[in-house]
């Protein structure tokens, strides 16, 4: 049985009602009125709240308290006029005023209350806590108790008080009590000057939120409460769940995707975003829903050649899964809304109608996060019964919301003023479509009387000369298209995508932003422009592919740079160039930029740095605007956008529970450039609880100074425990190099907990978003940006490997400056390393590159604080390192590449700047594998993939081999090392590595192979990293050698000249030899040009070694 209009019917009972056809997703109720109750109401929404009842009696709603239905009195309502008296209900009010959210149980209530009441700084009152807080038993045991009647009366009580006891600064989660009896008129009295937010959820959903009764039975409550709960709101929200088109955030660089406690962070964006609209809040104060930028910033509709992708609303359910791969710049989303085939689906505007529109609205915003222009297509040749269904479609739009709402200027000026009047926070925009010829064209004084129209009436902008509101004109269908893209406001487009999924005439004659964009240029009406990254050391930088490929997807002609000199000197003449459209400043530049600039943002200012220059047409601020335009420089404003992919990435990240609150406690480490750009961020997101953690203390407490404008706290000591929030937290590493230093990794590890780890990788595209945006006044298409971020890393990572030199190396050295820079020392640690060849190969090479660095051999027994001093030197270059250093210098670098945390060994000091921050930095690296790659490469063996490989020895040099095997694709590796436990650690530190086995001797490992006969794989590659000394020829097992008819083996080992591997070797046909010189020549190549980034002058470089190996030997054939 269900109830309708206090009627008990039966199931069968409903093939009486007339059910019109909805899209499959839309869930439509089988148990509707019938279809022309609604012709004869009209909802009127005046200063006293109506109530419409779809029959006779009283309407019917479920309370999940007592799982009965109760029957109800609807509020006093006002009598119910024609569509002519149509005057909705005001919907401005006081920022402060409080907010109720009346809903079922399980559309999310309590969890919306909860994110408002955090966002907007709020108390928080829910009826649920509420009511056990005063009485001290829930619900249903008040009601066992006492009874149904004091359960009611008590129940009234408190929610009088909780609502008018607390008319400003509460977020207050109604009960059931709200929508009862006595309950609905104070509700409704309460409306009048106070949001009212109706929430909704599919029904599924809420299902499986509370494991009860079955969907047909909630979507039945869904119906029957829909026109109470309306009636007492202003405002609607609908609550998409995450499955509801699921949506997966980018991954990081390491691949790290979601984690379960963002679930609710789409939800809490949407919510948000709906509250800081009604409210009439500063949309960004409290920096938790979008970051407000100093920068002047127009609204869209009053910057030049803006966007609408055009999104009929009944292809929301088959484009929307798919809009989130739309990458996107348009400035706004409009939600086209045909009226004819609403009335053709539906005859009459119901629960199920309202329902449906909701829903698409709140997907388009999911999907595309863009504002919403809330477009019901009318016209004055429809009939009269078809405009009461239009202003029934208007007054629905309103409750949503939407930044902008289109109204037909046919519709008379008595209904255009109401609708103007209630519109709240919306703009307007008063809409005006001829399907005539006419006689003047745009001429024609009818159209321009149109315009005169919606600017007299208060329209913010006109959809239809020199009017003061903004204008939007445009002709439609293919010949229209250059009217199209010469309109300034709002050009209707569409995408590549939607329109191979929702092909229709509609979608065939848009232009897509990609098109417009190229037609203005190749029109000559915007300019071609370069830009640039500007620094002492950008060849690894990242930005070029980022912004080149968003100019690229934007149709824009632009090309973004790189500039790299030692001064700050050259700037001044880019800027004299009248193409030069921007640039990205990067340390050490950022500070000595504020001489050039004339203008500057707040952001800059208080930061203390500008990382963004941007060349002003004219002296005035608001040139800022009018961009893509060349001509003479007139002035420079800098910004800053450093702060801004901190902000943002915190932002997305903070799961809900986490929240800034006035406890909320942030954690900075470091006292450079970032770490200020950081500060700001955490100040500007509300976080007042704030440690630094800095090796110089002196430097952050500078830094506090800064801030604070004030004396820091004498104590800046951490809490040990600072990582056991119980809800977890954020942490957000700026660097990406490496993508996953020992902190993320740790923070990762804790993810269980609650903690979300945010690598380098996320940050750097966040900041060059809004640099885009900046250069171009233009949307950026933040997703490719994104992509191409990780792409140009993995290529970058890749460009470390010795074939990938050979290639671009030269186009790197393009880049260089001829300026040699002042004098650097290299050094090789280690110990009994008298020996070496390496200050002959290094300083060789340092001469034929025309440097004046010197290279010097520095000999310990251990890593100790001579090594220390020796690398904070000023005049510090870099470092070979070799044993038994090759495990214990990484404890004083700042960091480690991929390549040496995976082989657990550094073999290369590289002294850079960090990319983020600008400051020097000690990064140790591996080069080794480099040469025992090359080593087994040039013998020219084939078919390695189906070969196996031994390693003898488990320390660094090992695993450097190890790591070089599985780079040629080896799978099968035998490891042989007396300490067996040493071998299976190293293996497991190698998992691509499918099959490896181990052995404490070499006869154990010659004898496994024979045991198990024709099976195995031929032994072809031999790597052996163990002291010579240990192994004489007799200790080689011969079989070692004889199961393959060719191989290489690769003696590490520099002395003696013949080791007893090598001997073995020779005496097999087919076996190539390279020695530790032909590795320590190999891997030097790598290193010298880690440091000088120039390609190494390789044969200069062999042929020293060779005259000093040659001379080495005539020494010791004299003695």
């Amino acid at each position: 049985d269900w109830v309708l209009g206090g009627q008990r019917c039966r199931d069968d009972d409903r093939s009486r009602h007339h059910l019109p056809a909805w899209p499959d997703s839309f869930e439509r109720s089988t148990f509707s009125p019938e279809a022309n109750v609604l012709e004869n109401i009209w909802k009127v929404m005046s200063n006293s709240s109506s109530f419409v009842s779809t029959s006779p009696g009283t309407s019917a709603c479920y309370d999940f308290s007592d799982n009965t239905s109760l029957g109800m009195s609807p509020p006093q309502s006002s009598t119910s006029t024609p569509w002519c008296g149509f005057s909705p209900r005001a919907k401005s009010y006081n920022p402060d005023a409080s907010i109720a959210l009346v809903g079922i149980r399980g559309a999310g209530r309590s969890t919306l209350a909860v994110m408002a009441s955090g966002a907007l700084g709020f108390r928080l009152l829910d009826a649920d806590q509420h009511f056990f807080q005063v009485t001290g038993l829930s619900r249903a045991a008040y009601k066992a108790e006492h009874g149904a009647v004091e359960y009611r009366r008590e129940e009234l009580r408190l929610m009088r008080t909780m609502l008018f006891d607390n008319p400003t600064r509460a977020v207050i989660a109604c009960g059931p009590g709200a929508v009862e009896g006595t309950g609905q008129t104070w509700l409704s009295e309460y409306a009048q000057t106070h949001p009212v937010i109706y929430v909704l959820r599919d029904a599924e959903e809420i299902k499986r939120h509370l494991r009860v009764w079955d969907t047909e039975a909630i979507s039945r409550l869904i119906y029957l409460s829909g026109p109470t709960h309306r009636s007492l709101s202003n405002f609607e929200f609908y609550n998409i769940s995450d499955s509801y088109g699921q949506v997966a955030d980018h991954v990081s660089g390491s691949g790290q995707q979601s984690p379960r406690s963002l679930a609710l962070k789409r939800v809490e964006h949407d919510f948000l975003e709906l509250l800081f609209r009604i409210t009439n809040r500063n949309h960004h104060e409290s920096g938790l829903y979008h970051v407000s930028h100093g920068t002047p910033s127009l609204a869209p509709e009053r910057r030049p050649f803006t966007y609408s992708l055009t999104l009929p609303m009944m292809d929301v359910d088959n484009a929307g899964p798919l809009l989130r791969d739309i990458n996107t710049t348009a400035d706004v989303a409009e939600l086209v809304i045909s009226l004819r085939e609403m009335r053709a689906r539906s005859p009459n505007f119901d629960e199920p109608v309202a329902n449906f529109i909701s829903r698409q609205y709140y997907a388009v915003k999911r999907y595309t996060r863009l504002p919403v222009i809330f477009n019901v297509q009318f016209d004055d040749s429809c009939p009269r019964q078809d405009l009461a269904y239009y202003l029934r479609l208007i007054d629905h739009g309103l409750r949503l919301a939407p930044e902008y709402l289109c109204v037909d200027l046919s519709c008379g000026e008595q209904i255009l003023k109401s609708i103007i009047t209630a519109r709240g926070t919306a703009k307007i925009i008063g809409q005006y479509t001829d399907n005539t010829v006419l006689e003047h064209g745009w001429d024609n004084p009818a159209l321009i009387a149109h315009a005169q129209l919606a600017e007299r009436l208060g329209c913010d902008i006109s959809k239809s000369s020199d009017f003061k509101i903004p204008l939007i004109a445009y002709n439609t269908g293919r010949l229209g298209r250059m009217s199209c893209y010469l309109n300034q406001i709002f050009t209707p487009v569409t995408d590549p995508l939607l329109k191979s999924i929702t092909p229709s005439p509609l979608n065939d004659t848009l232009l897509t932003i990609q098109e417009a964009q190229k037609a203005l240029y190749s029109s000559f009406l915007l300019d071609p422009m370069y830009f640039s990254i500007y620094r002492i050391n950008v060849l690894q930088s990242l930005s070029p592919a980022m912004h080149n490929a968003a100019f690229e997807s934007c149709g824009m002609p632009h090309e973004y740079k790189i500039f790299q000199h030692p001064t700050v000197n050259h700037l001044r003449h880019l800027i004299s160039d009248e193409n030069f459209g921007g640039a990205s400043i990067t340390a050490p530049f950022k500070k000595e930029v504020f001489a050039l600039v004339d203008l500057t943002s707040p952001e800059a200012q208080a930061i203390g740095a500008v990382n963004t220059l941007i060349p002003l047409r004219s002296a005035s601020i608001d040139s800022l605007i009018d961009r893509n335009r060349t001509g003479p420089v007139a002035a420079l404003y800098g910004d800053n956008t450093d702060w801004i992919g901190i902000h943002t990435c915190i932002r997305q990240n903070l799961s809900p529970i986490n929240g800034v609150k006035r406890r909320t406690t942030a954690l900075v480490v470091g006292a450079g450039g970032m770490a200020r750009a950081a500060m700001y961020a955490l100040l500007r997101l509300g976080v007042r609880n704030i440690f630094i953690h800095n090796r110089t203390l002196k430097h952050a407490e500078e830094m506090l100074r800064h801030f604070q404008d004030g004396q820091p706290s004498a104590d800046t000591s951490l809490p040990a425990d600072w990582l056991a929030s119980p809800t977890g937290g954020v942490a957000i590493e700026l660097s990406y190099m490496p993508l996953e230093p020992p902190l993320l990794k740790q923070v990762r590890e804790m993810s269980d907990q609650g903690w979300i780890a945010v690598d380098g990788l996320k940050v750097l595209p966040e900041q060059g978003i809004k640099q885009f945006e900046l250069f171009t006044a233009r949307k950026a298409p933040g997703n490719i940006m994104r992509d191409e971020i990780l792409k140009a890393y993995k290529l970058a990572s890749w460009t470390r490997s010795t074939v990938c030199r050979q290639f671009l190396l030269p186009v790197m050295n393009s880049y260089t400056s001829s300026h040699e820079g002042p004098t650097k020392n290299f050094f090789i640690f280690g110990h009994n390393i008298s020996h070496t060849l390496s200050p002959t190969l290094h300083n060789t090479g340092f001469r034929e590159l025309g440097l004046p660095h010197h290279y010097q051999i520095h000999q310990t027994v251990s890593v100790d604080d001579t090594v220390k001093e020796i690398i904070q030197l000023d005049d510090f270059g870099g470092a070979s390192v070799t044993f038994p250093h090759k495990l214990q210098i990484g404890r004083l670098l700042d960091s480690v590449t991929d390549f040496a945390n995976r082989i657990g060994a550094v073999n290369t000091v590289v002294v850079d700047t960090d990319p983020t921050s600008g400051e020097r930095r000690l990064v140790g690296d591996n080069t080794d594998w480099h040469g025992i790659k090359r080593c087994i490469a040039k013998s020219e063996l084939q078919d390695l993939q189906s070969s196996a490989a031994l390693v003898l020895g488990a320390g660094g040099a090992a695993r450097a081999a190890c790591f070089a095997i599985h780079e040629l694709g080896i799978s099968e590796v035998l490891i042989v090392n007396r300490t067996a436990s040493k071998a299976y650690d190293m293996a497991i530190n190698f998992p691509g590595i499918k099959e490896a086995r181990v052995f404490e001797t070499l006869e154990e490992a010659a004898a496994d192979r024979q045991k198990r006969g024709v099976s195995v794989k031929p032994l072809r590659v031999i790597v052996a990293c163990v002291p010579a000394d240990d192994l004489g020829s007799e200790k080689v097992p011969t079989a070692l050698f004889s199961g393959a008819d060719s191989g290489v083996l690769v003696e590490m080992a520099y002395r003696p000249q013949v080791t007893g591997m090598m001997f073995v070797a020779s005496l097999h046909e087919g076996w190539r030899i390279f020695r530790g010189v032909d590795v320590l020549e190999e891997q030097a190549y790598a290193q010298s040009e880690l440091w000088t980034g120039r390609k190494a002058p390789i044969e200069v470089m062999r042929a020293a070694m060779q005259a000093k190996i040659k001379e080495n030997e005539q020494a010791a054939s004299l003695k």
